[in-house]
């Protein structure tokens, strides 16, 4: 029994004009990475009226998605689905000997004292 509300679920929403196309993806894209932002939408379209493309590529590129991908497509969003995001090749993992020895900067306390100035304990 496919009523007219199901049907409306299952097609993309109809878009009118060109700043609408854009408001959906942008929609899209901070509905995922940044709902807060959801409200400053309509303020950003404004903002770069005529430049939308653009808005858009920069709103990608905050969240480290692909700004030739339309994000109102689920389909879209299947290579960002799995927890860890696959090494591209040329990636290269840090050395286990970098992590292992520790070796860091020093940071004075902002007690001034140190781990290493201990108060030495009076013998009675």
């Amino acid at each position: 029994n496919d009523t007219a509300d199901d049907k409306e679920k299952d097609e993309p929403a109809k878009v009118a004009k060109p700043d609408d196309f854009w408001r959906c993806q942008i929609e899209a894209v901070y509905a995922r990475r940044n709902p807060h932002k959801l409200s400053n939408v309509q303020a950003l379209l404004e903002k770069y009226s005529g430049r939308e493309a653009i808005l858009y590529a920069k709103v990608c590129k905050t969240y480290d998605l692909d700004p030739s991908k339309f994000y109102t497509d689920p389909q879209a969003w299947e290579q960002y689905e799995t927890d860890v995001k696959p090494d591209e090749p040329g990636d290269s993992e840090p050395a286990s000997h970098d992590v292992a020895t520790g070796s860091g900067v020093s940071v004075p306390s902002l007690f001034g004292i140190s781990s290493f100035d201990q108060p030495a304990k009076k013998s009675q």
